[in-house]
């Protein structure tokens, strides 16, 4: 049996059966939100938070170590190597061969030749000095042609799609053509046609024109017989303007020589 007089907990029930009235709770304090944090670094008087260097109020991005405030990343610089395709490489028109001095050296050789047998065979009755002149006429022709030579290269190489190399090889090799054609045409065919005469010595002396630039460059017969035909259409375009200013000078000069 219990002691009546012994007291009781506070936590054991009203003796008399009803429940002892507790307080209500105090409702709880809302939880405060926290606010977006645009970066883990902040800006302190307007300096930079990661090296310190002043910004103006309104930068986004420090201009010393390029940090960004907004990305919060400290941007750095991107690198690479754009590759860039090379323009298609041409091939060279002149190939490789005997040394530009040597073909000169042989092409002069056989100018002098031209010019003795345009000098021997020049037409009788002429005036004294006609023999020398048709000589250097050969010469003039030669060291002219060779010019328009490298023109109808280039215009060949270019219609071929290549490169016009060695310059001096391409210019030796087409003194020596002009001078072997050159030589063929001044010598004489015992023919009593003039016409004829002239139409066969043309003819030999384009053959063994042909023939050398086939010789020398090695091109093939229809490369051989493109860069003739510029050449040909190059020396025509030249003669042209000389029979012109030569006829343009007789038609001033007669009337005032009556």
């Amino acid at each position: 049996m219990s002691d009546p007089s012994a007291p009781t907990s506070a936590s054991d029930p009203d003796p008399s059966g009803d429940p002892i009235p507790l307080e209500p709770l105090a409702p709880a304090p809302p939880i405060p939100k926290l606010a977006a944090r645009s970066s883990i670094l902040q800006r302190i008087d307007d300096k930079c938070p990661n090296c310190a260097t002043k910004m103006d109020a309104d930068a986004v991005v420090c201009m010393s170590c390029g940090y960004d405030l907004k990305a919060n990343e400290l941007l750095r610089p991107r690198t690479g190597v754009d590759l860039i395709e090379p323009p298609p490489v041409q091939p060279e028109f002149v190939k490789p061969g005997i040394k530009p001095a040597t073909l000169a050296i042989i092409g002069a050789v056989v100018v002098v030749a031209a010019m003795v047998a345009a000098g021997v065979n020049s037409p009788p009755g002429r005036a004294m000095g006609a023999p020398f002149v048709f000589a250097l006429l050969i010469l003039y022709r030669v060291v002219l042609h060779t010019g328009t030579g490298l023109a109808g290269l280039w215009c060949a190489a270019k219609f071929v799609d290549h490169r016009l190399n060695h310059i001096d090889l391409a210019a030796a090799r087409m003194f020596l053509a002009l001078s072997v054609f050159m030589l063929v045409w001044a010598l004489r065919i015992p023919i009593e046609n003039a016409f004829l005469e002239h139409a066969i010595r043309f003819t030999l002396a384009v053959a063994g024109y042909w023939l050398t630039l086939f010789a020398l460059f090695r091109r093939g017969r229809q490369e051989t017989t493109l860069i003739a035909m510029f050449h040909l259409g190059v020396v025509m375009f030249v003669e042209l303007g000389l029979q012109l200013a030569i006829w343009l000078e007789t038609t001033v000069a007669a009337p005032s020589g009556r």
